[in-house]
């Protein structure tokens, strides 16, 4: 379903979920890459990322909760 075709609560409740499933499918990808690399600099890039990451899903995720 694409975001053009909707509009008001529709919409927003779409746009935070799709918030939330990406954040969510990052947070997979820099902890398995994390898990695995052995770079000491891409190691802390993605420690900090991670950190950012986290705090915006835990953000989606409360605002999701306030829909429903």
């Amino acid at each position: 379903l694409q975001l053009s075709v909707l509009s008001g609560r529709q919409l927003d409740e779409k746009f935070i979920s799709l918030q939330v499933e990406t954040h969510r499918g990052a947070l997979n990808a820099i902890e398995t890459h994390l898990s695995s690399t052995t770079n000491e600099f891409a190691k802390q890039y993605l420690i900090r990322a991670k950190d950012t990451v986290t705090r915006h899903y835990e953000a989606a995720q409360k605002l999701q909760a306030s829909f429903f």
